[in-house]
Parts: structure tokens; C-alpha cells; sequence
């Protein structure tokens, strides 16, 4: 048997008291209960979900819905998620030198950002600097983008100087969210 009103560990369930359960032991030998489905919060105020008390429903709305979603999907342009923009340039940087990456499927006249993220930190939002901010294709959706490579980057607030020979991303994007990435390796 439970305690009465053994709740909030266990999501919206609430344990009524004298209502048996089925103990297991896991490998670690913790308890674990498991709850009957008359014990939840709709059941305790004497709601039952047993299905004659619910109104029949027929599943042709959803069905025909479901054919629309399938449909529309079908004729949906690509999204920019989907467009892979091309990076070319060195795979070796130093410090303070002037870099040039060519790239190329923009968008005629597309808005370009470049930002500079440690590769350990690939996938995080923890690092990183932003080296180019306003940048725009040609209109045959291409660009050279150049910059002075910066002696560091921010981790939150703070200015970090990269690690000679550290991997770091170079990842253009634009605003609709297209992106492509250059991997090259620093050194002081």
C-alpha cells in the first residue's frame, strides 16, 4: 500500500492511499512503482476516461487532413535549411593576417554574416566572434568575403586568445538561416 497523496514525483499522478501498486526491484535495487490507470488526477476528481463515457469520433477529419499535410509538403518550396552555401579558402591561418574565403549559393543580393566558433565548441552558442556582419552577394549569388584574422574570441564576456593549432569553424550564414562552414586550423 502507499502513503496518501504521494504526488509531484510522478508528473500529474496522484497516489491515493490504500490503492495497491506493483512494486519491481530495478538492478540498482530502488523501488519502482508502478501506477494504476485509475490513479490519475482526472480520476481522482471522479473523471474516468473508460471509453463509454467518451462521444465517438469518426476518423475521417483527421484522415483527410493528414492527406492535405502530405500534400502540401509535396509542393512546399526548399527551405534555406536545405540550401548548402559553398566555402572555399585556406585551411591554415595566422593570426593577424588578411583571409579570403570564396563563396558561393547565395541567393542574388543575399545578406552574409561570418563568425569565427571554436570546432570543440561546434554545436554550442557558448563561443565565438562575428568577423563579418554586413556582406551581400553578387547577383549571381556569389561572394568573397576577407577579413584580418582576430588575435581572439569571445567565451560569453570574456576575450579568449585561440590555441595555436586549434581547429575552428568558419561558418557563413545568412538570414534566412542558410549556412555553410570552412574548417581551418589556426596558429599564432
Amino acid at each position: 500500500m502507499t502513503p496518501a497523496f504521494s504526488l509531484l514525483a510522478r508528473g500529474n499522478t496522484l497516489w491515493p492511499a490504500e490503492v495497491p501498486t506493483d512494486q519491481t526491484l530495478s538492478r540498482e535495487g530502488k523501488d519502482h512503482h508502478h501506477v494504476p490507470a485509475a490513479c490519475t488526477l482526472a480520476a481522482m476528481h471522479g473523471e474516468h476516461s473508460s471509453a463509454a463515457n467518451r462521444p465517438r469520433r469518426s476518423g475521417l477529419p483527421s484522415l483527410v487532413l493528414a492527406a492535405l499535410l502530405v500534400l502540401a509538403a509535396g509542393f512546399a518550396p526548399a527551405s534555406a535549411a536545405d540550401r548548402v552555401l559553398r566555402v572555399s579558402g585556406p585551411s591554415k591561418v595566422q593570426v593577424g593576417d588578411e583571409v579570403r574565403f570564396r563563396t558561393s549559393g547565395f541567393k542574388p543580393r543575399e545578406r552574409i554574416t561570418v563568425s569565427l566558433v571554436p570546432t570543440i565548441n561546434r554545436g554550442g552558442n557558448c563561443c565565438g566572434i562575428e568577423v563579418v556582419k554586413r556582406a551581400r552577394a553578387d547577383n549571381d549569388g556569389k561572394a568573397i568575403l576577407h577579413w584580418r584574422w582576430p588575435s581572439y574570441y569571445f567565451n560569453g564576456n570574456e576575450r579568449k586568445p585561440w590555441v595555436n593549432g586549434s581547429r575552428v569553424d568558419v561558418i557563413v550564414l545568412t538570414p534566412s538561416f542558410a549556412r555553410g562552414r570552412k574548417v581551418v586550423r589556426v596558429y599564432r
